[in-house]
C-alpha cells in the first residue's frame, strides 16, 4: 500500500508545505510556498534568502539562510513557488560524486516567479512565471554555446554544485538558463519537467522517435 503524508512547516510569514512520499520518508515530491508576502515591494529591502540545508554529507536538511549580494547584471531572482526532488540532490546531499560543499541547499527543479532582473536582462521581467533546471548559466564562449547548444557547455554553473539550489523561498540564475512558462501550466507539473521531463523529452527529439520504436532512456 502507498501511503503519502503532508507536513505544513511555518517559517516567518511563508508556509511551506512538504509531501514525504513513503521511500524511507527522505523523498520530498514538492515545496510549494503559500501566503507568500514576499511580493510585498516594501519587504522585499531583506535580501536574505531562507532555505533547508544540510551542513554535512548525509545531513538532515535544516532552516538556513544567506546573503546572496547585489544582483548580478544578467542575473534574475526567482520566488521559488514549487521545487521538485530528483535522485540528483540525494547524491550531492550524501557528497556521492565529492563535489557537495556544505552548507548544501538542494533543489534544481524549480517554478517560480521572477522578483527581481538584472540591468542588462531584457528576456524576462519581474512577475513572468519561470523555470529553473540543472543549470544556472553557461560559459556562452565554447563551441557548443556558439552553435546555441548550451546544454552541452563545456563550462556550465550547475544549479547545485557550488551555489545553492531551490529548496529556499528565492534562488538567482542566469537570466539565459531561465525559461517562462506557457501559460495553463501550472507549477507543480513544471518543475519536475526541468530535469527529469527534458532528461527525456530531448532525447526523443533529437533521435526522431516514432510512435511504434522500442526504446531506452538512461540519465
Amino acid at each position: 500500500m502507498v501511503v503519502s503524508c503532508d507536513l505544513s512547516i511555518d517559517i516567518d510569514d511563508c508556509t511551506i508545505y512538504r509531501r514525504i512520499l513513503p521511500v524511507s520518508g527522505r523523498y520530498v515530491q514538492y515545496i510549494p510556498c503559500l501566503d507568500r508576502r514576499t511580493f510585498d515591494s516594501s519587504r522585499n529591502q531583506d535580501i536574505m534568502i531562507k532555505a533547508y540545508a544540510a551542513q554535512e554529507a548525509g545531513g538532515t536538511l535544516e532552516a538556513f539562510q544567506y546573503d546572496p549580494g547585489v544582483l548580478g547584471s544578467g542575473e534574475v531572482e526567482i520566488a521559488v513557488d514549487y521545487c521538485g526532488i530528483c535522485h540528483s540532490d540525494l547524491n550531492m546531499l550524501n557528497n556521492d560524486w565529492g563535489i557537495t560543499t556544505f552548507p548544501f541547499v538542494p533543489g534544481h527543479e524549480i517554478a517560480g516567479h521572477i522578483l527581481q532582473v538584472g540591468d542588462q536582462v531584457r528576456t524576462l521581467a519581474i512577475g513572468d512565471k519561470v523555470g529553473l533546471g540543472w543549470h544556472s548559466g553557461y560559459c556562452n564562449s565554447c563551441t557548443s554555446c556558439l552553435s546555441n547548444d548550451q546544454n552541452m557547455c563545456a563550462l556550465p554553473q550547475e544549479t547545485i554544485v557550488g551555489r545553492h539550489g531551490g529548496f529556499a523561498d528565492k534562488v538567482r540564475a542566469s537570466a539565459e538558463s531561465v525559461f517562462k512558462l506557457p501559460e495553463g501550466l501550472d507549477f507543480e507539473s513544471a518543475g519536475p519537467l526541468f530535469c527529469a521531463g527534458i532528461t527525456v523529452f530531448n532525447p526523443l527529439i533529437q533521435y526522431d522517435i516514432k510512435p511504434s520504436d522500442s526504446i531506452a532512456v538512461i540519465g
